[in-house]
């Protein structure tokens, strides 16, 4: 079990290689080796054989190219194909971005609050930024064996970046 699937993810991996992935981009997330039981009642288990399993992380930096990725490795074997997420690669400057709206949604909001209730203006008291991590996203988790699929469509949409920014201000008269 293990050298056939050896055999089918080399085959894959080698693929994604040639079809222009680079090695960085490619890390075994996991990899498991199983035992096989036939259960007959009032019998104790007997053991059949071994069941592998290989799962491939990959990052597709060229989405154009990523359901030609996908075919592609499903034609050298690959049987499960799960996981497809999008982001950023450097989300800095779409979080920067994101931080100087909700600044001047924050002065704009501050400032109507402040003449709505007879003051002259809000003044910026404290700033603070709210930090949430999230967990790490696969790209393509792929499993070998063998299945047959025209074109792939993959289409990323639009990515959400956001950010939470608090502030307090003083009224003033």
């Amino acid at each position: 079990a293990l050298s056939a699937n050896r055999a089918q993810m080399s085959a894959a991996i080698a693929k994604l290689k040639a079809l222009g992935v680079e090695a960085r981009d490619i890390r075994t997330s996991d990899l498991s080796l199983n035992p096989q039981y036939a259960y007959t009642q009032g019998q104790s288990p007997k053991l059949t054989g071994y069941q592998a399993s290989d799962t491939v992380t990959v990052t597709a930096r060229d989405l154009g190219r990523l359901g030609a990725l996908v075919d592609a490795v499903v034609a050298e074997g690959v049987n499960q194909v799960r996981g497809i997420s999008f982001s950023l690669s450097d989300p800095s400057k779409a979080e920067d971005a994101a931080r100087l709206d909700a600044l001047k949604q924050l002065a704009r909001k501050a400032e109507l609050y402040a003449r709505a209730v007879g003051f002259h203006e809000a003044k910026l008291r404290h700033l603070g930024e709210g930090v949430s991590a999230a967990p790490p996203q696969p790209r393509m988790l792929m499993m070998a064996k063998a299945a047959d699929v025209g074109a792939t469509p993959v289409e990323p949409g639009q990515l959400k970046v956001q950010v939470s920014v608090n502030a307090a201000y003083d009224l003033v008269n």
